[in-house]
């Protein structure tokens, strides 16, 4: 897997609201600012949802830390936006649940993370 970057953001402060996609495989990300004409180093912020990840103050500053050359997107954490399932509680409480399910959630994620790595250098 291609992973760039990871950073993990916890305290939510919107700031302006990332473009909303979705890969060919209906995976849903957030990019902040414009895509890079050619490849460029890509950075994941994961924090709950994606808006969320993308609009908290410790994102804003991680950014400016790496510059505007690095891709900053987002996806959705288990049991956070658009991963989570009817019926589950949200949030870490849809992580106690899926893990006693015998779900593997970290897999879970990196898999996502990686098909929508693989997807925006595809879409380059």
């Amino acid at each position: 897997m291609r992973l760039a970057g990871l950073l993990l953001a916890a305290l939510p402060a919107h700031a302006a609201d990332p473009t909303i996609l979705a890969t060919p495989g209906g995976i849903r990300l957030g990019v902040m600012g414009p895509k890079p004409a050619a490849p460029a180093p890509t950075v994941f912020f994961l924090g709950g949802d994606i808006v969320d990840s993308l609009g908290q103050q410790r994102f804003r500053d991680g950014q400016a830390a790496l510059g505007s050359n690095v891709l900053a997107v987002s996806i959705d954490l288990p049991g956070h936006g658009a991963d989570q399932r009817p019926g589950e509680p949200g949030s870490l409480k849809t992580w106690r649940v899926r893990l006693e399910a015998g779900e593997d959630i970290a897999a879970h994620t990196a898999r996502r993370a990686g098909a929508v790595l693989d997807w925006l250098i595809q879409e380059r």
